[in-house]
């Protein structure tokens, strides 16, 4: 297993395991699995599926909504991990970096505790985005 820092954010690192199952051309192998919110569903890589799932519950648990979530799509930029399903945009994603639903303020520390990629966290930021530390 290869372990790489992927983020210190907050006091907070980020050390994800980066050895994970890669195709040649970069797409990750696996099935996919469902995901729940509830206002609606997508499909992420299905070793994934617990990483967005956890976040999601604990946000909705603190009383926040997380809007249908946009993940498996093949509608993105070249390179999104959206087009194998390693990324999701939540709380309605309606732009880069904008969002139609709130976010909660400790976003950023729920997105590390589950080892995922919160896009707030980007030098050229996209609130609302979030993704696994590896492939694509």
């Amino acid at each position: 297993m290869r372990r790489s820092l992927i983020a210190v954010v907050a006091g907070f690192c980020l050390i994800a395991d980066t050895s994970a199952d890669a195709r040649p051309n970069g797409a990750m192998s696996g099935s996919y699995a469902w995901i729940h919110t509830k206002q609606g569903s997508s499909r992420v890589i299905a070793w994934a599926r617990p990483r967005f799932q956890g976040f999601i519950n604990e946000v909705e648990r603190s009383g926040y909504r997380v809007g249908a979530p946009g993940c498996l799509s093949s509608g993105h930029m070249q390179h999104s991990k959206h087009h194998w399903g390693g990324a999701c945009d939540l709380f309605v994603q309606v732009a880069r970096n904008r969002t139609r639903l709130r976010l909660p303020p400790n976003h950023m520390a729920i997105a590390l505790r589950y080892g995922l990629i919160d896009g707030c966290m980007w030098r050229n930021p996209d609130c609302g985005h979030f993704e696994v530390p590896v492939g694509g």
